[in-house]
């Protein structure tokens, strides 16, 4: 098996659409899959961008951004924002809408029932690698909840293999943990 393929065996990942905005105030979105949380604290979470991507620079340009989780109900239209057209047009022409975000100046996406609000921690630029890794501080976190509980399956939140392929977050599986 070539060695390409590994980022298989690490799937399904959340999809992800990271609104970034630059310093004259226009609004990018792109999706994202390679998002993974970094630590509990601070609350960080790492995404994996591409070094040439309008996403990373502006990120390090006005060192704020959001993480919207897709779901099923507008995961087409989140991953039509990857298509290559003028970045700045993206949302419209997929129909999202953005409304204003709690502590960040980047706006989140209305469609989304989990928004990770972030401000820029650290870069970590790997010498031979094509993406680096961007740390963001979660300073706020909007959410589906059921009883003040997070309610993972209202989320109905897309899972990115490979590709164009997706999955649908299953059932639970609880097993018990040695501390």
């Amino acid at each position: 098996m070539e060695e390409k393929n590994f980022v298989k065996l690490l799937s399904p990942r959340v999809t992800t659409l990271i609104v970034s905005k630059n310093s004259e105030g226009k609004i990018n979105a792109a999706p994202y899959s390679f998002v993974y949380p970094f630590s509990f604290e601070p609350a960080l979470i790492g995404v994996g961008v591409g070094k040439h991507k309008m996403t990373f620079k502006n990120i390090k340009e006005t060192k704020e951004f959001t993480v919207n989780i897709v779901s099923e109900d507008f995961a087409q239209q989140a991953v039509n924002c990857e298509e290559k057209i003028e970045f700045y047009k993206r949302i419209e022409k997929n129909q999202l809408h953005l409304e204003d975000s709690e502590k960040v100046s980047v706006p989140r996406i209305k469609e989304s029932k989990a928004v990770l609000e972030c401000k820029l921690n650290e870069v970590l630029e790997l010498k031979e690698a094509d993406h680096c890794i961007v740390v963001g501080r979660v300073v706020s976190v909007k959410a589906a909840e059921k009883d003040g509980v997070l309610d993972i399956d209202e989320m109905n939140y897309l899972m990115h293999e490979t590709g164009g392929t997706f999955r649908r977050v299953g059932g639970k599986v609880l097993l018990s943990r040695k501390k």
